[in-house]
């Protein structure tokens, strides 16, 4: 068998098979690339989200303390507790840095939710 019949015979036959491969490994990267582009857009929505939360809360606690203003941080404390929970749980962080300090996070808001519902509890106690 000459060389010249030899690669004839490995380019008729295996070319087409990889060129296959290849086209199916390019769409494969090409869908995971999207995913990965949309499932990024989502977690810096997801951070804005938390940020400008953030900034209400400062802006309210910074406000004068009435009774409605404590139920606003309340509810925005909520609100971030719900967007750090979404961003650990809902994509797929490190788990090793991102996720624990996303927990501290949550375990933070809840002590300061629950701080805000004990002393909305204690101030609407009648002392008569």
């Amino acid at each position: 068998m000459s060389a010249d019949k030899l690669l004839a015979d490995v380019l008729g036959a295996d070319l087409p098979r990889f060129l296959k491969q290849v086209q199916a490994l390019q769409d494969k990267h090409a869908s995971t690339t999207a995913a990965l582009h949309k499932q990024d857009a989502r977690v810096r929505e997801l951070e804005n989200q938390v940020a400008g939360l953030q900034n209400d809360y400062l802006a309210i606690s910074m406000d004068a303390t009435s009774r409605e203003h404590a139920s606003q941080r309340h509810l925005l404390l909520s609100c971030v507790q719900a967007t750090t929970f979404a961003l650990a749980h809902g994509h797929q962080l490190n788990p090793t840095t991102q996720v624990p300090v996303l927990h501290v996070m949550d375990s933070f808001l809840q002590d300061m939710v629950d701080t805000y519902a004990y002393e909305e509890e204690v101030t609407s106690i009648d002392i008569s």
